[in-house]
C-alpha cells in the first residue's frame, strides 16, 4: 500500500481583517490537519489490520440485517434480543 504524501497547509499572501474570511480560513487549515492526522494513522501498520478485520466485522453484520432479519427485533425484551442476535450468528456460521 503506497503512503499518501503531507498535504500543505494553505497560506495566503494578505492578511484578513473580516472575521468571517479569518474563519473561513482557519476551518480550511483545520480541515488539511484533520486530513493529515488521518493520513499518519492510515500509514501505521497495526491500524491496517484493524481496519480489515473491521470490514469482515460490518459485512457480517451487514448480511444478518438484510438476509436474517436482523434489522427489526421480534420480541420486546432484551433477552428475546440477545436471543435472536445469537440464533443470527448460529445461521451464518453454519451457512459457511
Amino acid at each position: 500500500m503506497r503512503s499518501l504524501q503531507k498535504e500543505a497547509l494553505p497560506g495566503w499572501r494578505r492578511a484578513v481583517r473580516d472575521p468571517e474570511k479569518a474563519r473561513k480560513r482557519w476551518s480550511k487549515i483545520k480541515a488539511v490537519l484533520v486530513r493529515n492526522k488521518v493520513r499518519r494513522l492510515n500509514d501505521q501498520p497495526h491500524y491496517r489490520a484493524k481496519r480489515t478485520r473491521r470490514v469482515v466485522i460490518e459485512r457480517l453484520f451487514a448480511e444478518g440485517k438484510a438476509q436474517h432479519g436482523l434489522s427489526r427485533a421480534r420480541s420486546r425484551s432484551l433477552e428475546a434480543m440477545q436471543e435472536q442476535a445469537i440464533l443470527t450468528a448460529v445461521v451464518q456460521n453454519l451457512k459457511r
